[in-house]
């Protein structure tokens, strides 16, 4: 009876560490699964990805409009590309958007490339990978008095 009380144990413990202590997406792979979602013109899906902080500055319906907005009509593009550059980890970093300090962060420097009307297009961002709940999550760098979504009907 102990032996299969041991056994049970066992492969409880190795049940629940494959949960608990299995291998964690990394950044990098944070940010690619991101960037993918959006190639695909998956928003909503790509939204879930980044921090509450920034989902609260731009809820889910708005970004999904904004993305498709600013990808398609006002750069004319319908697909890019992107490049992962060499990821870098801050002991600390302070989002300017509410002045939180966040600890052990990792910064993913991308550069998305657009096919446009007006020939090709780089940008380049920052995306910035924290813990958020046990789970990855990107931040912007969004600065305080940068420009805010209206959130009217852009129609009207």
């Amino acid at each position: 009876m102990k032996k299969n009380l041991w056994l049970f144990f066992a492969v409880l413990v190795l049940l629940g560490g494959c949960a608990l202590f299995g291998p964690q997406e990394s950044p990098t792979a944070l940010v690619e699964q991101f960037l993918a979602l959006e190639q695909q013109g998956d928003y909503g899906s790509a939204w879930e990805k980044l921090h509450p902080e920034v989902q609260h500055i731009w809820p889910k319906e708005r970004y999904i409009q904004q993305r498709a907005k600013i990808f398609m009509d006002v750069m004319g593009a319908r697909t890019f590309t992107f490049e992962i550059g060499d990821i870098q980890t801050l002991d600390e970093w302070i989002s300017p958007m509410t002045g939180t300090t966040y600890t052990n962060v990792h910064l993913v420097p991308t550069k998305l490339t657009f096919s446009s009307p007006f020939g090709t297009v780089s940008l380049l961002q920052n995306y910035y990978v924290i813990q958020n709940n046990g789970q990855h999550a990107i931040l912007w760098d969004i600065r305080p008095d940068a420009p805010r979504p209206s959130f009217a009907d852009p129609a009207e």
